[in-house]
């Protein structure tokens, strides 16, 4: 996990994500499966949509954290959700 690496996303219901990260914007598509949130993201640049990666969420002493895992089954915390608030508000 990155300090300071902000990244703010808008997963909207029809299942399509839009997020921002450092002037990028990124745009694709998530779902839920289990307990992961599965992602394939569009390069920035050019369009053409990543490999789908999904990542384990838990809540964890009152938060959300994502972890990807590693192939020895090791859970890797990759990023920790601060703050859900409903609707695009961040205009993304």
């Amino acid at each position: 996990m990155k300090k300071d690496f902000d990244i703010v996303a808008f997963y909207a219901p029809d299942g399509t994500v839009r997020m921002e990260h450092k002037g990028d914007t990124w745009a694709g598509k998530w779902r839920i499966d289990g307990n992961n949130i599965c992602l394939q993201l569009n390069a920035p640049c050019s369009g053409v949509p990543k490999k789908e990666r999904c990542r384990i969420i838990a809540e964890e002493d009152g938060v959300y954290k994502k972890y990807k895992v590693k192939d020895n089954g090791n859970r890797v915390h990759i990023i920790t959700y601060r703050k859900f608030e409903d609707g695009n508000t961040a205009g993304l």
